[in-house]
């Protein structure tokens, strides 16, 4: 192909572009310098793709999803059960969303509590209550100022929103892409054309969970996977996608399929960055095809398994990091401090293994309370 297939713009060195067939928000490797121009691909960043960039954000940066342009986006919008906000940075690192100011009067004087994330933010809150108060002193504020670095003792909460219109217009571009990619044609799915430029309106995406598993799945393995099948005697060409091995969908390309039998895979593992082979089983009926719009309690039922599976090799992942965050710490403290010294001390090892012992007890026993016994108590109970 040699022209942008949206809007037959020819291709060459200045006008094609790198149409991510996955998104390369969500770690997508699959591409394409044959699809779209630079105009066509730059408006389906902005809108369609956008939007399920922006919806599937937060299990990209929970992952710690290795992009190959760009940083995991921070994820705004997450709350305490008090209603306290938190951004999440770096995919762990909860931060306070905006700085926290208190003002309490005890026994006729006027305190002020400050909440900040940096100290320039510190510095200007404290400009700010100087205006009304000239006699504070900025340079004993900040010296009685206290930094500290912990871990968050209770859960945070964030929403999140799978679908909508234009979400849906950039799956479809995701199966449209990969059925052009792999077939060289666009006949059978130029019909769509007008459907992804905003021309018409289709109902042709869904969420789909099978009922059954129709790949095999290994244990700590989270994938992408594009799947389209073409069947030439039922003249279906359909296409199932699977994002993160949670989220999955069923796009129906046409119901006028006049091609050959089809039935072809794409599979990367995000965690281990590496194409997959699978072998997927899904072979629908029409009538099959027009019962998967009506959600159903059981989907909702799977997808919650499927997202507790992934949260939990998440939240594995996340544990490991911190652990080795911990040991690089920790060395970085210690040998820092005895940077001069020629070998090794047991010194050394010792307040090494301290900074490690405290470290992790801090961080396996967050959110817990401790718990405190009357041993009179305890021995009249025995």
């Amino acid at each position: 192909m040699n022209n942008c297939y949206l809007c037959d713009e020819f291709l060459t060195s200045e006008t094609e572009s790198k149409e991510h067939i996955l998104l390369n928000s969500i770690g997508g490797r699959l591409k394409s310098k044959e699809l779209l121009c630079k105009t066509c691909n730059s408006k389906f960043g902005h809108e369609a793709d956008g939007e399920l960039a922006r919806q599937l954000a937060f299990l990209s940066s929970y992952l710690q999803i290795k992009r190959e342009s760009g940083n995991n986006p921070i994820i705004k919008d997450a709350k305490t059960q008090d209603g306290k906000g938190y951004n999440i940075v770096d995919g762990s690192k909860p931060v306070l969303a905006k700085p926290r100011f208190e003002k309490k009067i005890e026994n006729g004087e006027t305190k002020y509590s400050i909440a900040a994330r940096n100290e320039k933010e510190l510095i200007n809150i404290l400009k700010g209550l100087r205006k009304k108060h000239p006699e504070l002193d900025l340079e004993l504020a900040k010296e009685k100022f206290q930094w500290q670095e912990k871990y968050l003792d209770e859960p945070l909460t964030h929403n999140i929103t799978i679908g909508g219109d234009l979400a849906f217009k950039s799956i479809v571009k995701t199966a449209v892409n990969y059925y052009i990619h792999t077939q060289k044609d666009i006949e059978q799915v130029e019909h769509l054309f007008p459907y992804l430029k905003g021309e018409t309106d289709l109902k042709i995406g869904k969420h789909f969970y099978p009922t059954k598993p129709i790949y095999k799945k290994e244990s700590n393995e989270v994938v992408h996977l594009i799947h389209l099948v073409g069947i030439k005697h039922s003249k279906q060409l359909y296409c199932f996608i699977e994002f993160f091995s949670a989220y999955s969908f069923l796009v129906h390309l046409s119901d006028n399929y006049k091609g050959e039998n089809i039935s072809t895979t794409y599979c990367y593992d995000i965690l281990q960055n590496k194409e997959l082979n699978k072998q997927v089983t899904l072979k629908l009926k029409v009538e099959e095809i027009a019962e998967i719009y009506k959600m159903t309690k059981n989907d909702f039922e799977i997808i919650t398994e499927k997202l507790n599976r992934v949260m939990g090799i998440a939240n594995k992942k996340q544990v490991d990091n911190e652990i080795g965050n911990i040991t690089k710490k920790a060395i970085d403290k210690v040998f820092d401090k005895y940077k001069h010294e020629p070998v090794v001390t047991e010194q050394m090892i010792n307040e090494f293994s301290h900074e490690v012992a405290n470290a992790y007890v801090r961080f396996a026993f967050r959110g817990q309370k401790r718990k405190s016994f009357d041993k009179t108590d305890e021995q009249d109970k025995e």
